[in-house]
């Protein structure tokens, strides 16, 4: 028996699961920030990763190793989920020491949720802001209130923006 070790920490699909599969056949699932060890047989040949209809392209294993440990990717661009599947899920072969330690992954995933939570409940303050300062301003006629609903539209575009941003990991 031979060691597969897969970690994920994508924020892109953040609620689903990562399926692997080992020669075709599927032996568990990895979920965000999480680090999954699976034990499979030393003639397996290729692993690879399925999120719905996406396939990572697969990735051959080395039979002399007794562990390998590979890094799942998702890409939180919607158009490579149509276009080209093969770059919106990818596997990456990593060395076990450069994975992150699970205080790492622990302490990512409760910022992770801290951050959506409170992005969250800023858009939908903003987004509800927006929707009554258009109802006055459409009835009241007033140049100020349509500033302030140009102000809730900004608001709603750079916390998007930066949820976004955070996604792809440039924050």
């Amino acid at each position: 028996m031979k060691k597969l070790i897969i970690q994920r920490l994508d924020t892109a699909n953040y609620f689903r699961k990562v399926t692997v599969l080992v020669d075709g056949k599927s032996i568990g699932k990895v979920s965000f920030a999480e680090t999954a060890h699976f034990e499979i047989s030393t003639e397996a040949k290729s692993v690879n990763v399925k999120l719905d209809w996406c396939k990572s392209l697969p990735f051959e294993l080395d039979s002399s190793l007794n562990e390998e440990v590979f890094f799942v990717e998702c890409s939180s661009n919607l158009l490579n989920a149509f276009s080209a599947p093969q770059k919106y899920l990818r596997l990456h072969k990593v060395k076990k020491k450069d994975l992150p330690t699970n205080q790492q992954i622990l302490e990512f995933r409760g910022n992770f949720r801290k951050v959506t939570g409170i992005s969250t409940l800023m858009l939908l303050l903003f987004g509800v802001f927006l929707v009554y300062t258009l109802y006055v301003a459409i009835f009241e006629n007033s140049p100020l209130w349509y500033a302030l609903s140009a102000l809730a539209g900004y608001n709603i575009y750079r916390i998007s923006k930066g949820i976004r941003q955070r996604m792809k990991g440039q924050m």
